[in-house]
This record gives structure tokens, sequence and C-alpha cells, in this order.
């Protein structure tokens, strides 16, 4: 998959999503695109779970030792368990080579007993309520690792560790909102240290953050800096969720200020239009945008934070200030308010093959109509999707060597002009509502 880059890093191109596979042909000895190689949206981390993560099911084999915690085998990895090995625990991938997990055995009584990876916690002076962690491994080649937490029940006992053992209030009505500070004393490692806030009835494990900065009074917009072992952390408020991960962990530059670490899987598209005004920092000196923890300068920064006109207006009264007053029953044209990327590479089509190139550019954050009644609304969805213009394309044929093809461009998504050539409908240029690049 090409890396791409991207102001926001929100909205997914997917420029070949409404293209028939005739007109994303760059040439006959190139293959079609498809929306994997135009997605530049990837992944990013939440905050880790205290409980473990489940693991896909292990597909049988027959190299395999199939067991389940309830059941026992004779002999494991060639060992037999006798009165010699009492006691002594041992590892075992269960599953096959490519998909399973590292299973943990103990001998009791003549037997391999499977037990969970608490069974290396070192129970020597350990009291009821310490914690311990270990990483399981599990899936491809056991390449993917769990972090599980266990909890020291007594007896040489471990159970899951939720966090919520030590919690002696209960979350009711008379307590929403409440946080939370809980730390248990770790048997491995540093003592462990969560967060909690009272939600609706029911405890919800949250951020340090939120613990943290969290107030009555928070805004969107916000920041907060906490310092731990000597080292300061920054955060800006970014949306509410009520308890949990609105506090985006961020950067901080004297000359800029904060900027965004990534941006959280809880940033659903909707939020997008909040976020983004923090992304920029228009100055004199001249302008930036953030991305991930670091501030570029900006060759296009939208217009509504920097056009002067804006002041006093709304974004709905901004957004159709420059609409034609005569226009035709119809007629489209794209708002003012814009969404503006910098730095995006975009496949392009060469001489013979397709090539990243970079682009810089801004598109309206909407399009209106013109209707029969003389004035302009925003175009809906069912408009696209019924309008074939945005989707319908002819083959390339020889009677159609040098015809032009034109997708409309959408909100945040660049159109496209393509032109039939010896047989391929060749994409010539995007449509941009502002760019640095090919425009």
């Amino acid at each position: 998959m090409k890396s791409f880059s991207h102001t926001t890093v929100v909205m997914a191109i997917a420029l070949a999503v409404s293209i028939p596979l005739s007109f994303v042909a760059c040439s006959e000895t190139t293959s079609a695109i498809n929306e994997e190689s135009l997605a530049f949206l990837e992944p990013l981390p939440e905050s880790p779970s205290l409980a473990p993560e489940s693991s896909s099911a292990i597909p049988e084999s027959s190299s395999a030792i199939q067991s389940s915690s309830s059941e026992v085998v004779s002999l494991m990895n060639g060992k037999e368990c006798t009165a010699e090995n009492e006691g002594v625990v041992d590892t075992m991938w269960v599953g096959n080579i490519k998909y399973g997990s590292l299973g943990y055995y103990r001998c009791e009584k003549g037997e391999w007993v499977q037990k969970t990876p608490a069974v290396t916690c070192d129970t020597t002076g350990a009291n009821v309520g310490d914690v311990c962690t270990r990483i399981q491994k599990v899936g491809f080649f056991g390449g993917h690792e769990s972090r599980i937490v266990y909890i020291y029940k007594g007896n040489d006992e471990w159970d899951i560790f939720y966090g919520l053992e030590k919690m002696t209030k209960e979350c009711n009505a008379a307590n929403e909102g409440l946080k939370e500070k809980l730390t248990y004393h770790s048997v491995d490692t540093n003592d462990i240290t969560v967060f909690f806030a009272c939600s609706h009835g029911e405890w919800k494990n949250t951020t340090e953050a939120y613990y943290e900065c969290m107030t009555e009074k928070t805004a969107l917009g916000d920041t907060c800096s906490i310092e731990s072992n000597g080292e300061v952390q920054y955060y800006r408020y970014l949306f509410d969720d009520g308890y949990n991960s609105g506090w985006a962990e961020c950067t901080f530059d004297l000359e800029h200020g904060y900027c965004t670490k990534d941006y959280s899987s809880n940033f659903s598209h909707h939020l997008w239009d909040e976020i983004t005004p923090f992304l920029y920092h228009v100055s004199p000196e001249g302008n930036y945008y953030c991305q991930y923890g670091k501030w570029k300068p900006a060759k296009f920064v939208p217009r509504q934070y920097t056009d002067s006109r804006k002041s006093g207006l709304t974004d709905e009264e901004y957004d159709i200030l420059e609409l034609p007053k005569n226009a035709k029953v119809g007629d489209r044209e794209g708002g003012l308010l814009e969404d503006c990327y910098n730095d995006m590479v975009m496949p392009f089509c060469g001489p013979s093959e397709w090539i990243d190139e970079m682009y810089d550019y801004c598109m309206p954050k909407n399009y209106y109509r013109y209707r029969d009644n003389g004035t302009w609304t925003l175009e809906t969805d069912q408009e696209r999707e019924t309008d074939p213009s945005f989707h319908s394309g002819q083959e390339c044929t020889a009677e159609r060597e040098g015809v032009e093809t034109v997708f409309p461009p959408e909100p945040h998504v660049p159109g496209r002009i393509y032109r039939c050539i010896s047989g391929n409908n060749v994409l010539e240029e995007y449509i941009f509502g502002r760019s640095g690049n090919n425009n």
C-alpha cells in the first residue's frame, strides 16, 4: 500500500469507488487502481485495555495439540510429567505454525495441566491485591503480543485484573461524574495506576488526562499539561464522549502552540469540523499545519481561517457568500468553507505506469444546487447517487479516441478528467477547488 500524508488524516479519498474499471487503466501494461491503493487512513492504537485481548479461533491441524484449560496432556515437548519435575512450568505452541498461541503448562500429579500465563507470576512475598503483567504471544507466527494483567487472589491463584478491585465507592446518580484514581502494587514491573469515571451508573476506565484535566468548565480546544516523573505531557481537548479519550496527546512549540500527535479511532467523521481549526496556526510570519505532532509549513489553509469576510458570519452564511445570483435550475457550485490537504501523495498516470505525485489543494466542504424556486440549497447524498455524471462512463473505443470524460468533485474528494487514448480511459488531471499543482 502506498504511504500518504494528510492534513487532517480523516477522509480516505476513494477515487476508484465509483469508476468503472475501464476508467482506471493507465495503459495496457498497467493494472487497475483499487480502493486499497488509494486509502491512506491508517488505524492508530487506542489506549490499552486492562483485560486481555481476544484472539481468533485456532484452526485445526493434524500436528497441533488441541487443548483447553480444563484438559490435560500426558506428554509435552517430549517431556514426561513425573514426581521429579512436579510443579515445573513449561510452554508449548498450541495450534499450527501459522495460527495459534503460546500455551502454558504445569506438571501436576503426573499430568501436564494447561494454565494461563499467570502461572509464571512469582507469588513469593505477593500479597492479595498485587498485580502481575504478562505478554501473551498469539496470531500469525506469534507476531502479535497481547498485554494481560493479573491480580493475586491468594493461594497461588491469579485472576484477570479489571482495575476495580480497590474501588470502595458506588457509582450511582449521586456520584455521576466522580473520578477515581487507584494504584496497585506490582510484583514484576512498576506499580499500575488506573483511572475511572462514574458514568450512567457504571465505573468506566478512563485516561490520566481525563482524570487530571477534565472539569465542568472544560470546553472544546482547551489545553492541559501534566508533569510526571520529571516530564511534562501536553493535551488538547477535542471531543467529549462522556468519560474517556477526548484529550489528545500533543507536542508543544513556543511559536506555534499545541500539535496533536495522532488521532484516535474514536474521532468519527462528524467530529472533524470541530477538530480541524486546531490543526492550523495562522500567523504573519507564515501559516502552518499540525501533522502527527509536528508543525509544517502550510501552502494552503482553509479560507474560513484567513478570510476577513468570515468575521461576524456563521459558517452557513459564509459558505453561500459567493454563490452566483444568476443561475439556472440544476446548476451545481461549491461553497466557500474548505478542507485543505498539504503534501498529499496521489497516484497519477505516467507515460507507461502509475506514479506518485505530490499535491497541495483545498476542496469545498459542501456543494449546492440551484432550485426552481430561485434558491441554492445543499446537495443531498441521494442527488449524487442518482446523478449519472458521478458514476457512468463509456468504454474507450476507436470511435471515442480523444474523447474526454469528467467525473465531478464531491465534498473532500477531487474530481477526475479522463481521456480515451488507445483503448484506455487515462486519468488526465484532478479537479480541485484550489491547488498548487496541475491547476
